[in-house]
């Protein structure tokens, strides 16, 4: 499989430069600057139940962790920084090894892979920062460049996303996001791959589907509605043998009704059973109160559509270098330039039934990630923080905010190229012209963002 990916030079020409990008980043974004950072290191920790884990390496590391989070006018201490890469681990050998291993570490099995290799090898604690960055990042290209290999069509567009600041910055940390967006990335182009190239869906197809979707479903609830893209693929299509018993279109049409109740059932089931999940009691306040929620919905666009906007793009480590609002609408507007002008050689496009269903996933994948942030606007507003264990009644607690803060627009990156894979080409510009447009696109994108991560951090 890994042959068959890096034969084709595009694809290796994406995997060396969002490689580069990312190495780039992870450095150029000092240690404990990325939004959570230190609570996705302290679960790691958890996941592998070492002994105050987070503290030793803090402490170890030997690099100020409050010197430049939130204080905009401070930069990295340069000498500090470049002792630490060779600072001896204060810690003993045995003290850092797991003792154990939980379910949680399903979140973050790059990021840990690395970070033992750094402890087992017992290199500088920095490296075990960086060494964990590192193979998270290895994974999120990867994973985006098997995606990208599998898109039947705008692969451009679907490169873009995937090479974006935000997405960028999420696939070189510790955050859990490193391998939710290129799972999503992944089933995205898989569902377009196997409803307008494969010829059969078999049962390695659907294997190859259904576990990163579970996977991605584990990670981030939210992102759960990308299931409903199965309803684009083609029922003609499906040969999926187990033994000598085999899924087609006959029997799918026979027993589809039933199925469906089956489904229904078991979805019913588990919702009564997990009633008093706060996730659950979210969307079950926001169905009821619906008009509340259609106005949640207006005010948290009126007061955040700027915000919202630029953060999709890139406010880089602690929400505290941020592009400019200008720049965020340019790379819209180029995006939108090159998804309706621009070819990339292929004449397969969405069909009728395959946009309405995108267009319905996109829609509750949009509304799913908003109401992620409700339990977290009510508990910060009028709890203390959303950490709290406390009971409220969610009806009620809808109409003592008037908004829905915490939201960033890097959210919406990785399910919003499904919006932008829709357009309809007029295909005025050539293939080997959308090529360079895309190509000087990023360009000048990370020269750019160069300039602010530097300017933020090191030199301004």
């Amino acid at each position: 499989m890994i042959k068959e990916i890096f034969k084709d030079k595009d694809i290796r020409a994406f995997f060396i430069v969002a490689m580069i990008i990312g190495i780039a980043m992870s450095f150029l974004i000092s240690p404990w600057q990325i939004p959570d950072e230190d609570n996705h290191f302290t679960h790691i920790a958890g996941s592998l139940q070492f002994i105050d884990g987070i503290n030793k390496v803090e402490d170890s590391m030997g690099i100020d962790k409050g010197r430049v989070e939130y204080n905009i006018y401070e930069r990295v201490d340069v000498e500090q920084w470049l002792a630490a890469m060779t600072k001896t681990p204060s810690y003993a050998y045995g003290e850092m090894h797991p003792h154990g291993i939980s379910h949680y570490a399903l979140y973050y099995i790059p990021a840990m892979i690395g970070m033992l290799i750094a402890i087992f090898l017992h290199l500088p604690t920095f490296w075990v920062f960086q060494l964990g960055e590192l193979c998270s990042l290895l994974f999120y290209v990867f994973v985006s460049s098997a995606a990208l290999k599998r898109c039947p069509f705008k692969k451009g567009i679907m490169a873009i996303f995937m090479l974006a600041p935000m997405m960028m910055q999420s696939g070189s940390s510790f955050s859990y996001d490193a391998l939710a967006i290129p799972l999503m990335y992944w089933i995205i182009c898989d569902v377009l791959y196997l409803t307008y190239e494969k010829e059969e869906i078999t049962l390695k197809d659907m294997v190859w589907l259904i576990l990163p979707w579970a996977w991605l479903t584990f990670i981030k609830i939210p992102y759960t509605f990308i299931v409903f893209l199965g309803l684009m693929l083609p029922l003609h299509k499906f040969h999926v043998k187990i033994g000598k018993f085999e899924i087609n279109e006959v029997f799918i049409r026979k027993y589809r009704w039933i199925a469906l109740a089956v489904v229904l059932v078991i979805i019913g089931v588990v919702l009564f059973v997990l009633r008093e999940n706060r996730w659950i009691q979210v969307i079950y306040g926001v169905t009821i109160e619906f008009p509340r929620t259609i106005y949640l919905l207006y005010r948290t666009l009126v007061n955040f559509a700027d915000d919202l906007l630029i953060s999709s793009v890139g406010n880089f480590g602690w929400l505290s270098a941020p592009v400019s609002l200008l720049f965020a609408i340019m790379f819209y507007v180029v995006l939108t330039g090159v998804a309706v002008f621009g070819t990339d050689g292929s004449a397969k496009r969405y069909k009728k039934w395959d946009r309405g269903v995108v267009l319905v996933t996109f829609l509750l994948l949009t509304l799913m990630t908003v109401f992620s942030m409700v339990d977290h606007m009510i508990l910060t507003t009028w709890y203390g923080g959303d950490t709290v264990l406390v009971d409220y009644n969610i009806r009620e607690e809808l109409y003592r905010i008037d908004f829905v803060g915490g939201l960033q627009g890097r959210y919406f990156m990785p399910f919003l190229s499904l919006f932008f894979l829709q357009f309809g080409s007029l295909e005025k510009i050539s293939k080997k012209g959308t090529r360079i447009a895309v190509r000087l696109f990023l360009v000048v994108t990370y020269i750019y963002v160069g300039y602010i991560l530097l300017n933020r951090f090191w030199i301004g």
